[in-house]
């Protein structure tokens, strides 16, 4: 449950004196999850019950897993204790989702529509319309889906690409392609390159991976033709563009460290798109 509704439980059980309810409902589980802990910050008589409902799950050998929007040391308005137990706990940074992980959640909440839905059914295409245009969280994906699923009246229509453009419109805005310049800037900021060296023949490998990684990103976040993305790096042949993205696409599928450089560049271009538009 959420940190809120733990609150809300709690205070309606205090009201009528009896909590009994929100306490089996917590207790002995072998996992309990919370989000969002800094709903209940600042509240005393909240933070001592849940504090009792923590203490009672891991006495019973069970574990308890707290999300918040800020680091523990950095909270807020909880108890001493409390805070003690939050800082004595293992603490880990949660990031946005790669755009692999960002694939698996739209393919799996459109599974789960299709249950009820069977004609809900989206294509690679436009799986990748979607992780390509929303940048923000989960959460944001989903909206999409929701959004999606209206414009079908429910299942009364199959989605069609179309549609799936209307509601990106709706909810962010015209989509726009960021430019070659863009991404080949966005490159050079995350590898500290200049100009001159990625659009060098240098095939040193601390100028040669960064390269093909920009060109595989041109080629997926744009609709310029291979020669154009060919000229943008000085390269007059078209297949040096092709055998980089293969070689960066197949990587891919196999080393985490490419994924993660493929989308710290991806997150630079978003940033310059944005302080172009600030």
């Amino acid at each position: 449950m959420t940190a809120e509704e733990f609150m809300t439980a709690y205070v309606d059980g205090a009201r009528e004196g009896d909590t009994r309810n929100l306490n089996s409902q917590l207790r002995g589980n072998d996992l309990l999850l919370i989000d969002d802990l800094q709903w209940i910050a600042g509240k005393k008589k909240t933070d001592e019950a849940f504090f009792a409902n923590l203490r009672s799950v891991t006495k019973e050998g069970g574990r308890v897993l707290l999300t918040a929007d800020e680091a523990p040391g950095d909270l807020k308005g909880f108890s001493a204790r409390m805070r003690g137990e939050l800082l004595g706990a293992a603490a880990v940074e949660v990031g946005l989702p790669d755009q692999e992980m960002r694939r698996e959640i739209v393919r799996l909440h459109a599974a789960l529509a299709r249950e009820d839905q069977p004609n809900f059914i989206l294509d690679d295409e436009m799986v990748e319309r979607i992780v390509s245009t929303v940048r923000g969280p989960g959460r944001e994906l989903c909206g999409v889906l929701h959004s999606l699923q209206t414009e079908t009246g429910y299942g009364q229509t199959a989605p069609t690409m179309q549609m799936l453009q209307t509601v990106l419109r709706r909810q962010q805005g015209e989509y726009q392609a960021p430019t070659l310049d863009n991404i080949k800037r966005a490159t050079m900021r995350v590898f500290n390159l200049t100009k001159t060296e990625i659009e060098s023949a240098n095939k040193s490998r601390e100028i040669c991976v960064p390269r093909q990684i920009a060109m595989y990103l041109c080629r997926e976040m744009t609709d310029k033709s291979l020669p154009q993305i060919a000229r943008t790096f000085n390269k007059k042949d078209h297949t040096t563009v092709l055998h980089g993205w293969r070689k960066v696409k197949k990587q891919m599928q196999t080393d985490a460290d490419m994924v993660r450089d493929v989308e710290r560049v991806r997150e630079a271009v978003f940033d310059i798109q944005a302080e172009g538009n600030s």
